[in-house]
């Protein structure tokens, strides 16, 4: 895993609140109008949504993965990846995606959620 160990320092925890709040906002409904968990996911971070579309409704056939944890991944490696297509996967990027995997299952009750 990357060297996430650290506490957050005082304005990163106000960053990491703040897209909490503008997310739930989003996907919530009451504020505005529903977004999906992947288009609030693009708009919490100020991405283009087209692409985010498919993550609905688990990847719109209701049968994909889920759209928050596919969103995540999509956002960060729009914004750590290597610009360059043929490019090596960046560091960053590796020890993010390491960080969510090993995290999903702590996170994630899918019994639960699938009524089981």
């Amino acid at each position: 895993m990357g060297d996430w160990t650290r506490a957050l320092t005082p304005a990163e925890q106000t960053v990491v609140q703040a897209a909490r709040e503008k997310a739930y906002l989003l996907y919530e409904g009451k504020v505005t109008p529903h977004r999906s968990c992947g288009i609030a996911m693009a708009e919490t971070f100020g991405r283009p949504t087209p692409a985010y579309q498919v993550l609905r409704r688990g990847g719109l056939t209701g049968f994909g993965p889920c759209g928050v944890l596919q969103g995540a991944r999509m956002i960060l490696g729009e914004l750590l990846g290597d610009p360059d297509p043929t490019g090596p996967v960046t560091a960053q990027l590796r020890s993010a995606i390491t960080e969510i995997e090993a995290r999903i299952p702590s996170r994630m009750n899918r019994q639960a959620a699938q009524g089981e």
